[in-house]
């Protein structure tokens, strides 16, 4: 009886603390009355490994926030968690918050949340996420291709010997950066068409070179 009032004292202080719900406590509770053994050693298994999963449990920090459209998303009503083993059931309510935020609103993920997104999806999920933020996610590389293949263009349409004296260097430098950002997973729709341009411009200088007959 000594170790069934330990272990039920134990339990009474997670559920004040927060660390386990009221419907935890009161599963745990009669898990432990029901058990025949006084024995620490003899406990049941599923009734030590539940108690030692929620004395695991820590407190998280999800934050709310509004998405491009401007709809208000809420946090899950989720204060401790056990992020080493995150619960089928908790994974359930988490993912899509996670998702809408690692898209909308990445800046404003808290660390917790960071963990939690990097434990409960892989990183070619995230990275597929990150391709569907709007805007850029390779701004640089994108606007210097388009520049570079642009000034190509336009030097060789001058005279086809510019590609001689740095139109080529800039051709190729677009086509390089182009090719490689739309291989990148998390390449956002704005980048892949900054890409496609850049693409299609130095098509038309290489063309225009050729039917130059130089």
């Amino acid at each position: 009886m000594p170790n069934k009032l330990d272990k039920l004292n134990e339990l009474n202080e997670l559920l004040k603390s927060g660390a386990i719900s009221q419907q935890e406590f009161e599963s745990l509770k009669t898990e432990i009355i029901n058990s025949q053994s006084i024995n620490p050693n003899s406990e049941k298994p599923e009734t030590k490994n539940n108690i030692e999963k929620n004395v695991d449990k820590e407190k998280i920090s999800l934050k709310s926030f509004t998405d491009n459209g401007g709809i208000f998303i809420k946090a899950p009503d989720i204060q401790y968690l056990n992020i080493k083993d995150i619960s089928n059931s908790n994974i359930e309510i988490l993912k899509p918050f996670i998702r809408q935020k690692q898209i909308h609103s990445p800046a404003e993920m808290t660390s917790d949340e960071i963990t939690i997104g990097n434990k409960i999806f892989s990183a070619l999920e995230i990275a597929e996420m990150n391709s569907e933020r709007p805007g850029f996610n390779y701004a640089f590389g994108s606007i210097v291709s388009v520049f570079c293949s642009g000034v190509a263009l336009y030097f060789i349409t001058i005279s086809p010997c510019f590609i001689i004296l740095g139109a080529g260097s800039s051709l190729i430098t677009s086509l390089i950066i182009s090719i490689t950002t739309l291989n990148k997973v998390d390449a956002t729709k704005l980048d892949k068409m900054f890409s496609y341009i850049a693409l299609a411009l130095g098509v038309i200088a290489i063309v225009v070179y050729l039917n130059s007959g130089e």
